[in-house]
């Protein structure tokens, strides 16, 4: 596969990511379902990171507590 081939397939990919509402579950054992979760959750990111963000600084307590630790660990 050349590298135009595999930049379009990634374009492909995280597009289709994109148009995704949840997150699927991720499967170590399952390649398909494997990359369809990170193209999600790439496509995802900055809104996902936003969204723990204003979590983050409008609650208190676990929510906030929580929502921090997730966007660390992004």
């Amino acid at each position: 596969m050349s590298d135009e081939d595999e930049e379009d397939e990634s374009s492909k990919t995280l597009e289709e990511g994109s148009k995704r509402q949840t997150v699927p579950k991720f499967c170590a054992t399952h390649w398909s379902t494997e990359v369809t979760t990170r193209s999600v959750r790439l496509a995802k990111y900055v809104s996902v990171f936003q969204a723990l963000d204003e979590i983050s600084s409008s609650s208190s307590g676990d929510a906030k507590r929580d929502a921090s630790t997730y966007s660390r660990l992004l």
